[in-house]
C-alpha cells in the first residue's frame, strides 16, 4: 500500500513538472513572437 502511494505521488509530481515545463515553453514562444512583431514595426 505504501509503495502504491509513493508511486502515485511520484507520478503526480512528474506530471505537474511536465505541465509546468510545457507552460514555460509556451510563454517563451509567445515572447519570441511578440519580439518578432516589435522588430517588424
Amino acid at each position: 500500500m505504501i509503495r502504491r502511494t509513493v508511486a502515485a505521488l511520484l507520478g503526480a509530481t512528474l506530471f505537474l513538472g511536465l505541465l509546468a515545463e510545457v507552460q514555460r515553453l509556451d510563454e517563451i514562444a509567445i515572447e519570441r513572437e511578440v519580439l518578432q512583431l516589435d522588430a517588424r514595426q
